[in-house]
């Protein structure tokens, strides 16, 4: 899609994006390079269990990031400091689930060019976090709505319009941040074509996370991108079906990323109640209640040996 096409939002667009508006799991993905501050962050925190989403905290708050974290946030709009240039909503992600569906088709030795990544492949990771409360994801468009907010997209009657306008972009603070970011209104190298509609240009979802230390997440998974792409396709060629559940297990202390493409990862009947890798609580007291019955059996062999013992003594 083409800068000019995308400048010009109308109301069919909004409409037709509206009809798959949300998100089916709180599980997002985002490619990031894999030691950049945001990959260096997941691989400290995966498997860890619930973590604050504070990738970028470290490098220093700014007044936008502080004034933000102060507001609170509606279900349907959010305050315009949260999404300026550099603040606290401004972090890019896809639905996990529609992702890998989308890299079924993707052609992984041109990836580079297919993804428009500006460093090299090998550097590429695939981080995934599933978000504890969904009111966190939201979506870049109008009032930056969130995942659950009913109005969903809302121009308020004011489409069709070219968001690079005054007007427009005055009645809708919020998404003004975005469009300066991704360079919407200017014809230079680094312009995105950012529709406003809750899509991509190839019609994907996207969405921008909330971030904060109140806002709860689990690092599901990191793994380099090449790698990850290497495993759908493999997957797909075998005619098995590949979902989010073949790679993200429950959070066992001591998985590793190997141990999510093993066979039986993410089927019914795996993690860690059932006997996965790394064990947990019912795991173990299953451990003993075989363990026990395993005492009782022993015990009822050794008192019969001693009752047939005295048996043959009294008949002899």
């Amino acid at each position: 899609m083409e800068l000019e096409e995308a400048r010009n939002l109308t109301k069919e667009r909004v409409e037709k994006a509206n009809e798959t508006f949300g998100i089916n799991k709180s599980l997002v993905v985002k490619i990031d390079k894999c030691d950049d501050p945001f990959g260096q962050w997941a691989e400290r925190n995966k498997f860890k269990g619930l973590v604050t989403l504070t990738p970028f905290d470290h490098l220093g708050l700014n007044e936008n990031v502080i004034e933000c974290r102060k507001q609170k946030k509606g279900e349907c709009r959010m305050d315009p400091s949260c999404t300026k240039p550099w603040s606290n909503t401004t972090l890019f992600v896809s639905g996990w689930e529609e992702w890998i569906e989308e890299a079924k088709k993707w052609d992984i030795e041109n990836i580079k060019d297919e993804l428009g990544l500006w460093y090299d492949v090998k550097d590429a990771c695939v981080i995934v976090l599933e978000i504890l409360d969904p009111s966190n994801i939201r979506v870049p468009c109008a009032h930056i709505p969130s995942v659950n907010c009913v109005e969903k997209c809302n121009y308020e009657g004011d489409l069709p319009a070219n968001m690079c306008d005054d007007r427009f972009l005055s009645k809708y603070p919020g998404l003004r941040g975005i469009i300066e970011k991704q360079n919407l209104c200017k014809n230079g190298d680094w312009s995105m074509p950012f529709k406003g509609d809750g899509e991509t240009p190839n019609g994907m979802k996207e969405y921008i996370l909330n971030m904060g230390p109140k806002v709860h997440v689990r690092v599901k998974l990191k793994i380099p991108l090449r790698e990850c792409l290497e495993k759908i396709r493999d997957a797909s060629a075998r005619d098995r079906p590949v979902t989010a559940n073949n790679f993200i297990p429950f959070n066992n202390i001591g998985e590793t990323n190997a141990d999510l493409f093993k066979p039986g990862w993410g089927q019914p009947g795996w993690g860690r109640e059932t006997g996965s890798a790394g064990g947990g609580k019912k795991m173990r007291k299953s451990k003993k209640r075989r363990s026990k019955t395993k005492r009782r059996k022993n015990s009822k062999r050794k008192s019969k040996k001693k009752r047939s013992k005295k048996l043959r003594s009294r008949k002899y």
